[in-house]
């Protein structure tokens, strides 16, 4: 598969260094190692959903968070289907955008390139009716080492050609 991003991903400065992407007003995606207090703060992050393990977010996180954080344990591998975590993803992600207290809920995998991407893009393809294209091209935009699994991006595409 030809990337069709791949003009916009070499402007990438790498996963540490790409801001987070922002596909709707209250959601927002990139690397655990950036939620620092001073992070979570700036951007007004009153939930956070882990798609990694707990080794993705520093150690304060999950208790300062408390039931506005959660941790799905996706696995970013081209053997897997990256479509199985979107129910689990879907219950937490609705929870957080309806608690009154949510201003942004941010996303996070290892490296918030694959597992957050992929299935922020699928929530909001699917929830917010966005089309995948588009959605695809403002998250590289945002974030130009994002949504780098080609098995991925065939597993969402094909999920909202069945479900959207």
């Amino acid at each position: 598969m030809v990337d069709p991003f791949l003009v916009h991903r070499r402007n990438s400065k790498g996963f540490l260094r790409d801001s987070p992407a922002r596909l709707h007003p209250c959601i927002m995606f990139g690397p655990g190692v950036f939620l620092s207090p001073d992070f979570i703060e700036k951007n007004n992050i009153t939930h956070v959903l882990n798609c990694a393990d707990e080794s993705s977010v520093p150690s304060f996180v999950p208790t300062e968070f408390g039931n506005r954080y959660a941790v799905i344990n996706a696995v970013d591998s081209p053997l897997v289907d990256i479509t199985k975590w979107f129910p689990v993803y879907t219950i937490h992600m609705d929870r957080f955008l309806q608690d009154p207290a949510c201003k942004m809920v941010y996303v996070n995998c290892q490296a918030g390139m694959n597992r957050s991407g992929f299935l922020t893009v699928l929530y909001s393809c699917i929830k917010f009716k966005y089309k995948f294209e588009d959605a695809c091209r403002a998250v590289i935009l945002q974030r130009p080492c994002a949504l780098m699994n080609p098995v991925f991006y065939r597993q969402v595409q094909e999920y909202i050609k069945k479900h959207g």
